[in-house]
């Protein structure tokens, strides 16, 4: 229910709008298609730009439904992946383990709809519940598996890490496994992750832009309020928590994780959006350890906490779909304070002489919000100054791209 209500509200604030998400919808009117920006992530962005790229194709014209529906796919589809997760697991000790797995590794880092790393996250977490499985798989789960595993080659540049950890499960199975059938799916799978492996690889190594990969390992940036430092020791000490055979280091590790979980309540140490984004290598890799110990703890037939251990990673829940919900509301907030002004004015308008909330701020990324969010040409653009050299999509000063005509624009 909570999940669910996650998905409902970032789809409602239009949260596929954040970061690049005014240039993938201007791009994707302008040109009437797939935004298909990185070759090497293209299996996720289709599926999830498939709502919007169909609602155009069925003749949707308001630019307003077009950008919900782009939020459903980019929220809605690694949502979906986590949830088969927890439907598989439902009846497993490890149910209550992989609801805190996917608080941390899915709430820390999904306001940032537009990052490929949320599928791609949300996709290898349903793998691991598969591959972990001790229970023949159906028909039904194996074809998901072949999917799944398809999905991952053109994902995300994690994959340099989760790909191994997903072939060594995927090789466990099919050595326990004498169907024909299933050999064959997971040497599909197996195939799939050492494509996944190598394109990841080949991804990092020639980046489209070498700033990013400087970014994404510079981990200095992931100090801030501490939600995701809290969250993450919370869930290593649930861990503990749930495994321990020592009753003192249980209780002890239990006081602890309880209490993080609650200090998570707290505003102060919520994450701004910007940290959505800069915690999503650092939040693969907690996904990468929390498999592996599922998968360790699955294969030395270890005792885990049962049913009664569930409080945790409920609170754990709650606290950061608290944090994300507060800042999908005053997003909602930031998109009307911009279509105001954009609308009341013209010309272009300097991002940082306007009081406008800057945490929201995608500086590259503005001009093409503005033209998303504004009227009409005749209306303002909202731009921000870059440092000499960086990377922007056009000059909002000099022929800004047009919204087609056969597109009615969003609600002044």
């Amino acid at each position: 229910m909570t999940l669910a209500l996650s998905v409902g509200t970032s789809i409602a604030s239009k949260n596929a709008l954040f970061g690049d998400g005014g240039l993938w919808v201007l791009e994707m009117l302008t040109q009437d298609k797939f935004m298909d920006f990185d070759w090497p992530r293209r299996f996720v962005n289709y599926l999830t730009q498939a709502p919007m790229v169909f609602g155009m194709r069925l003749g949707v014209r308001e630019v307003s439904k077009l950008v919900y529906l782009l939020s459903f796919g980019q929220v809605f589809v690694p949502s979906f992946f986590w949830f088969l997760g927890l439907v598989k697991l439902r009846n497993h000790p490890l149910l209550w383990p992989f609801v805190a797995v996917c608080a941390v590794c899915y709430l820390n880092v999904s306001f940032l709809t537009v990052g490929e790393f949320n599928t791609a996250y949300g996709v290898s977490a349903y793998l691991v519940t598969l591959l972990i499985s001790e229970e023949r798989l159906s028909k039904l789960e194996l074809l998901a598996l072949a999917f799944c595993s398809t999905v991952c080659v053109l994902s995300y540049e994690s994959m340099s890490f989760l790909a191994p950890l997903l072939l060594c499960l995927v090789v466990l199975r099919f050595r326990r496994s004498s169907v024909r059938t299933e050999r064959v799916v997971f040497g599909v799978c197996a195939l799939n992750c050492v494509l996944a492996f190598a394109v990841a690889v080949w991804s990092i190594t020639h980046p489209r832009d070498p700033s990013n990969l400087a970014r994404a390992v510079k981990f200095s940036l992931l100090f801030g309020p501490g939600q995701f430092e809290l969250s993450v020791l919370c869930l290593g000490t649930y861990f503990i928590y749930v495994t321990a055979r020592n009753r003192w280091v249980s209780l002890v590790s239990s006081v602890i994780s309880l209490g993080l979980a609650f200090v998570l309540f707290a505003p102060a140490f919520w994450a701004d959006p910007g940290q959505h984004h800069r915690m999503r290598i650092v939040s693969g890799a907690v996904l990468f350890l929390s498999s592996s110990l599922f998968a360790f703890l699955v294969g030395k037939q270890m005792k885990v906490g049962e049913l009664r251990y569930y409080g945790i990673p409920v609170l754990l829940f709650l606290s950061l779909s608290l944090s994300k919900y507060k800042t999908a509301k005053d997003f909602e907030l930031f998109l009307s304070d911009l279509r105001h002004q954009l609308n009341s004015r013209t010309g272009v308008l300097n991002f940082f002489e306007t009081d406008l909330e800057k945490k929201f701020g995608y500086y590259w990324a503005l001009p093409s919000l503005s033209i998303v969010l504004r009227k009409d040409a005749s209306r303002a653009i909202m731009s921000a100054p870059l440092p000499p050299g960086s990377w922007r999509p056009f000059d909002p000063e000099k022929d800004p791209p047009v919204i087609p005509d056969k597109f009615e624009t969003l609600e002044p």
